[in-house]
C-alpha cells in the first residue's frame, strides 16, 4: 500500500495543531517509495515556513551518526571494538573507565555517568571535559555489567574517532559519513554553528500552556552526543545505510559494510534500557511490535523532539523532526496513524499507569548519577522528583516498583522508570529513569558521591 502524500500532510498538520508544535517535517519510506510532509513554521513568532530542506536540531540522534562513524573506522581496521579505551586516552588510564571498550561505550554499558559539568562542556575541549568528568565522578556501574544512558560515553567515543582520523568531530562526521551520503549538515554548536539557519526550539508550559522559544544549550565538548541539525529527508537517507538494500544502492555500497551494519543491530545482552526501548545495539535502539523489529533513536533537545526508525529487511524508514518538546506526544500519535494506513511501525509502548497505589516509603531518598542528584519525596499518593534541586516530575509507583513519570514543567508525554533492589540485601538502592541509572546516596550534607 502506497502512502497518499495529501493525507500524510493533512495528518501531520492536524497532529501538530493538537500537540501545539509550531513546525514539523515527516519523511516516510515504505515499499520502495519515499513520501514527505511538512507543516508550520520554523519559529512560532514570525518564522519561515517549514520546507523539506529545513534543518532541525536532532539532539541524541546524533549518537547514531557518531556510532556509525566509529563503525566505519572499525571496518577500515583503524579501531577495535573490544580494545580497552585506555590505550587511546592515556589521560584516563588511572580511572576505572579505562577498562571500558568502544563496544560498551556505544551500547551505554561503559558505566559512565550521564554527563559532566555543564560549565566544563561549554568552556573546554572534549578531552579536558572527559578528564574532569572522570576525576569528579565515580562510575555508575563496572563496565559491561549494565545499562546507563551516557552522553559522556559518546563524547569519549567521538574523541577516539577524532584521535584516529586526525580531524575534529565536525570534520570527521562530515567527511567520512555525511558528504558521501549527500547530506549537508548544520550544527547547534561548534565551528560555523548558527541558530539562524535552524528551526528554533519551543517549550510548551505545563502550567499556563504558553509556547515559548528557547535556545540550544549544548556545550561544544558534547558535540558528538547531540550537535547535529538535519532535515527529515536527511535522516531517512542516513537510515537507508542501515538497511539490507544498502549493498544494492551504488550511492550507499561500500560506505558501511553490511556486516558492520548488522553488528550495530545486534542487541547487547547487558543493555537493558528500561522505558526507552526493547533493547540496545551499537548506537541504535530496538523497538518491537507485530512480529517485526525496527531500529533507531530518539532525540530530545532544548524545545525540540526528533525520531528515527528503520526496518532493515524491508528498506523502510520513518523520520520526524519537530520544534517543540511536545513533539514526542505528536510522534506517539503519528505511530498509530501510520499503523492504521499499513506501515507496521514499532515504538516503545506508552507507560501503563495502573490504578493509584500507596507509594512505598522505602523508595524515598537521594539518588546520584555522577554529579546529578535525583531527590524522591512524598507527594500524597505519588512521589515528587527533583533533579539537581529543581522539581520536574511526579511519579506514580506500581507494586512492582515500576513507575510512570509525568513532567510538571512541560506538557510532554509520560515516561516509564523503575526502582531496583539490591539482589543480596533486598534494599531499594537504585533508580532508573530516562535510561539513566542512579544509586542511592547519603544525605547531601555528608557526601556528594554514591556508595
Amino acid at each position: 500500500m502506497s502512502i497518499d502524500p495529501r493525507k500524510l500532510s493533512a495528518t501531520l498538520a492536524r497532529l501538530a495543531e493538537e500537540h501545539r508544535v509550531p513546525g514539523a517535517a515527516l519523511t516516510v519510506r515504505w515499499q520502495g517509495e519515499t513520501t514527505g510532509a511538512v507543516t508550520g513554521r520554523d519559529r512560532q513568532d514570525g518564522g519561515r515556513a517549514v520546507t523539506a530542506a529545513t534543518r532541525f536540531p536532532i539532539a541524541s540522534i546524533t549518537k547514531a551518526f557518531t556510532a556509525t562513524l566509529v563503525m566505519v573506522l572499525v571496518a577500515d581496521g583503524d579501531l577495535d571494538l573490544d580494545e580497552p579505551i585506555g590505550a587511546h586516552v592515556p589521560q584516563l588510564r588511572e580511572h576505572p573507565v579505562a577498562a571500558a571498550t568502544l563496544r560498551q561505550l556505544l551500547s551505554h554499558t561503559g558505566g559512565l555517568a550521564a554527563a559532566g559539568a555543564a560549565e566544563s562542556a561549554s568552556t573546554t575541549s572534549a578531552l579536558r571535559h572527559l578528564v574532569e568528568h572522570a576525576r569528579s565522578t565515580d562510575l555508575v556501574l563496572p563496565p559491561g555489567t549494565g545499562f546507563s544512558y551516557s552522553n559522556a560515553g559518546y563524547v569519549l567515543a567521538g574523541h577516539i574517532a577524532c584521535d584516529v582520523t586526525g580531524m575534529s568531530w565536525w570534520e570527521a562526521v562530515e567527511s567520512v559519513l555525511l558528504a558521501p551520503l549527500g547530506i549537508r549538515p548544520a550544527f547547534v554548536v561548534g565551528p560555523g554553528a548558527t541558530e539562524d539557519d535552524l528551526a528554533t526550539g519551543h517549550v510548551v508550559s505545563g502550567v499556563d500552556g504558553r509556547i515559548r522559544p528557547v535556545r540550544q544549550t549544548l556545550g561544544a565538548a558534547e558535540a558528538a552526543a547531540g550537535a547535529l541539525a538535519l532535515s527529515a529527508d536527511d535522516l531517512v537517507s542516513f537510515a537507508r545505510l542501515h538497511t539490507d538494500a544498502a549493498a544494492a544502492d551504488p550511492d550507499l555500497d561500500g560506505l558501511l559494510p553490511a556486516a558492520s551494519a548488522r553488528l550495530m543491530r545486534e542487541p547487547v545482552p547487558a543493555a537493558e534500557p528500561h522505558g526507552l526501548a526493547a533493547g540496545w545495539g551499537l548506537g541504535l535502539a530496538s523497538f518491537t511490535g507485530d512480529g517485526q523489529s525496527w531500529w533507531g533513536h530518539d532525540g530530545t533537545g532544548d524545545g525540540t523532539s526528533a525520531h528515527l526508525r528503520v526496518q532493515p529487511e524491508q528498506d523502510a524508514a520513518v523520520a520526524l523532526v519537530t520544534n517543540a518538546g511536545t513533539g514526542a506526544a505528536l510522534w506517539r500519535a503519528l505511530v498509530d496513524e501510520l499503523r492504521a494506513v499499513g506501515v507496521p511501525l514499532a515504538d516503545q509502548p506508552a507507560p501503563d499507569e495502573g490504578p493509584p497505589h500507596p507509594p512505598p516509603a522505602e523508595c524515598l531518598g537521594r539518588y546520584l548519577n555522577g554529579a546529578t542528584e535525583y531527590l524522591v519525596g512524598a507527594d500524597g499518593d505519588q512521589f515528587s522528583l527533583a533533579v539537581d534541586g529543581v522539581a520536574v516530575a511526579v511519579l506514580r509507583v506500581r507494586p512492582d516498583l515500576g513507575f510512570t513519570m509525568r513532567d510538571t514543567v512541560s506538557s510532554g508525554p509520560p515516561h516509564e522508570g523503575r526502582f531496583l533492589r539490591d539482589p543480596v540485601t533486598g534494599r531499594v538502592d537504585r533508580l532508573q529513569v530516562t535510561g539513566r541509572l542512579a544509586r542511592r546516596g547519603t544525605p547531601a550534607a555528608t557526601s556528594a558521591h554514591p556508595h
